[in-house]
């Protein structure tokens, strides 16, 4: 699990706020990323006149010195070519991105420090040599919780779908908010694995328990 886990000026809740790119601009499209110590889960969802332009992946993240290269296994549009990384500068709760493989740069603002936090995964999911193994295909959820914020991300067979919504710990009532991608159906009767939780554990199983077997 140590060759895993990522530094803890990446974890937490960001949200951003600017992506500019050569001769444009964009700060209309909403955009949350939320970083736990090992998996992280990045929904991005634009005005109703882009409508189709949805995006959103979920994985772990490599990091090295300033580099964060995302791990994608589920995302709703993959890419082809080198993957996704960019160089990270942060700043007390402002966070600047410059893409390494494309030019770009994303203005992000922390709206959660990330010291309450989950990350869970159902489907065939192993480590090997303190790498994380994705399957390739197949069933695969992804849940991340910072704070009281929640992406819950599925892929089954070719349809995958993000999730965000709002967990209240005293009620231990979740309410969507948001979502992008064709609703993928997920499994509510295999377990979850728990790869990483500082949450109370009355609130973790009311988060895993909404969601199917714990």
């Amino acid at each position: 699990m140590a060759g895993a886990v990522v530094p803890g000026w990446c974890h937490g809740v960001w949200q951003r706020e600017r992506l500019a790119w050569p001769g444009g601009e964009d700060r209309t499209t909403r955009v949350l990323w939320i970083q736990t110590p090992v998996l992280f889960a990045d929904l991005r969802c634009p005005p109703p006149e882009r409508e189709g332009q949805e995006q959103g992946f979920a994985g772990h993240l490599l990091v090295s010195a300033r580099i964060c290269a995302w791990q994608r296994p589920l995302d709703l549009q993959p890419a082809e070519g080198p993957g996704d990384a960019g160089a990270m500068y942060r700043d007390g709760t402002y966070m600047l991105e410059c893409g390494i493989h494309d030019n770009y740069i994303e203005d992000w603002r922390q709206v959660d420090d990330g010291t309450s936090h989950l990350a869970a995964t159902r489907g065939d999911v192993a480590m090997a040599d303190g790498e994380i193994i994705w399957p390739a295909e197949g069933l695969l959820e992804i849940l991340v919780a910072c704070g009281g914020h929640v992406i819950h991300a599925i892929r089954d067979g070719h349809t995958a779908s993000l999730r965000y919504g709002r967990f209240d710990a005293a009620s231990g009532q979740m309410a969507p908010e948001w979502s992008v991608g064709s609703r993928a159906a997920g499994s509510e009767t295999a377990p979850w694995m728990v790869w990483h939780d500082s949450m109370k554990p009355v609130a973790r199983d009311a988060l895993l328990g909404q969601l199917g077997v714990l």
